[in-house]
């Protein structure tokens, strides 16, 4: 892999000299490395791994899509509620690498046949807000992803999405509670009936059963 800025983000890229490109974002407090040996794992694409705009946060390693209270993030945790995590900066922020993710994946699409997104964690999340508001995706994967809001996601109840739709969720995920994940699949499931949704024995982790899953998605889309 060779690092190049692809829409305005740094990357780790490894063409192949597919029709079909392939982005995922990395979760908060990693960076562009961090799923990108998950490549050879998946399938013939063009990869992109970019790194998230932001640095973590003092004392955090990595990089961020949104800026994390901690100290917030863990009183939601305890209430089993994130709706106090919506801001107006985290929802400035959000839109900001929104915008960031369309301009790459803009970029990608001249080049490609398909564009396939997807991402971990806070990755997952903005990779799902992009594939709403931007459109032009022909599969998501959301790994992980934060559900955050009623409010957030409500507008999208009733869509209909004209892309292919893979999540997991780890049914012991001591950091995005498996019941943000359930949300998250119900919200999906109202705007794609055919999302497939995997639930798994684990924690906040991509394990190999969810990569031969993600794979086997990902097989007919190259």
């Amino acid at each position: 892999m060779r690092r190049e800025t692809v829409g305005g983000l740094p990357c780790l890229v490894d063409r192949r000299g597919s029709g079909a490109a392939a982005c995922l974002l990395h979760g908060y407090g990693a960076g562009m490395g961090d799923l990108a040996p998950l490549a050879p794992l998946l399938g013939d694409f063009d990869w992109h791994f970019p790194d998230a705009p932001l640095p973590a946060g003092p004392g955090a390693p990595g990089r961020a899509w949104i800026p994390l209270d901690q100290a917030l993030f863990q009183e939601c945790l305890a209430r089993d509620d994130f709706s106090a995590m919506v801001t107006p900066d985290s929802l400035r922020h959000a839109r900001r690498a929104v915008d960031l993710v369309a301009a790459l994946l803009d970029e990608l699409a001249s080049r490609h046949d398909r564009v396939l997104l997807g991402g971990f964690s806070q990755g997952a999340e903005v990779a799902l807000k992009a594939a709403l508001t931007r459109g032009g995706v022909d599969g998501l994967a959301v790994l992980s992803g934060l559900f955050v809001s009623e409010e957030l996601w409500s507008g999208h109840r009733g869509r209909r999405l004209p892309m292919a739709t893979f999540q997991s969720h780890g049914t012991r995920d001591a950091v995005v509670p498996f019941s943000e994940g359930e949300r998250l699949r119900d919200l999906l499931l109202s705007i794609n009936p055919g999302h497939e949704f995997h639930a798994f024995d684990g924690g906040h982790e991509v394990p190999g059963q969810v990569v031969g899953a993600l794979a086997a998605f990902l097989s007919g889309r190259t």
